[in-house]
């Protein structure tokens, strides 16, 4: 709430100041407009309605401006409307990607129990009919072998996604490909929890990436962009290499299906460099 309420002091003064200097109208009332709707999106409401009287009573009362109050208010009002629009929006959507998160969540637990339940439920027969009939103990002790390497193998595959490297794993993986000749810079915005699907596959284009970096492009730096916001994730790879073409080998057509397959787009560029931009939405 600090910073806001310093924007919108900074940003009122200056409208004031402009005023006192009786400088024909002009921009001055945007920044002050700018700080209003990030103090509301921000969810500072009160904090916001508060700087608007404030305006009002320091700008508009003082110049003897009444005949403009019935235009000002309004946008003012406008300003604060668009910015909790903006933060129920914004809300909404966290709340949407969490959803998907603890569905993602139910699915592997339901998955787990329905594969330990039946295969254990299996093993606790079949031990129950080796004890009641001894001469089929070797009968029982097979399929408990077998069900329980299912089980095992089950388990194993389930966990196995989880453990599937993403973009928590992305600081181990640029750390691979540096070399005294390759220098590797990486910035992000907004990384936060995304869905599983979505994860991985931005770790993998970046692997891929940086393979063919590694691999052809010839380039002694490379810059790895992250861009995490509430409706998209955007991947963007690019070295100064040689460039050239742009082939569909050296998997590009496997990064282009894995976002293709999740409602995105890849984009790559051979003119300056190399660009592999890939944009997945959420």
């Amino acid at each position: 709430m600090g910073r806001h309420l310093v924007a919108l002091v900074m940003t009122l003064g200056a409208m004031q100041a402009y005023h006192q200097l009786d400088l024909p109208p002009g921009p001055e009332p945007i920044p002050f407009a700018v700080a209003l709707f990030l103090a509301a999106a921000r969810g500072h409401r009160a904090l916001a309605i508060g700087a608007a009287l404030v305006a009002l009573v320091m700008v508009i009362v003082p110049r003897s401006q009444y005949d403009d109050l019935p235009q000002v208010v309004p946008v003012l009002a406008v300003v604060i409307a668009l910015g909790e629009l903006a933060r129920i929006r914004k809300a909404y959507l966290h709340q949407a990607r969490q959803r998907a998160v603890d569905a993602e969540r139910l699915r592997i637990s339901r998955e787990l129990h329905d594969v330990l339940v039946h295969h254990m439920s299996v093993i606790n027969i079949q031990a129950g009919a080796a004890m009641l009939r001894p001469a089929r103990t070797s009968e029982a002790l097979t399929v408990i072998k077998q069900a329980s390497r299912e089980a095992l193998d089950e388990v194993r595959s389930t966990i196995g996604v989880l453990r599937a490297p993403g973009l928590r794993h992305i600081d181990e993986l640029l750390d691979r490909v540096r070399t005294d000749g390759l220098v590797v810079n990486k910035r992000v915005r907004g990384l936060s929890v995304l869905p599983v699907d979505v994860d991985q596959a931005a770790y993998r284009i970046v692997q891929e990436a940086l393979t063919n970096v590694v691999r052809h492009a010839a380039a002694t730096r490379v810059t790895v962009r992250l861009d995490c916001r509430p409706e998209e994730v955007t991947v963007q790879i690019h070295d100064n290499g040689k460039g050239g073409d742009v082939s569909p080998g050296n998997g590009l057509t496997g990064m282009r299906e894995r976002v293709t397959a999740l409602g995105g787009d890849l984009r790559t560029s051979g003119a300056v460099g190399f660009l592999v931009q890939a944009r997945i939405p959420l």
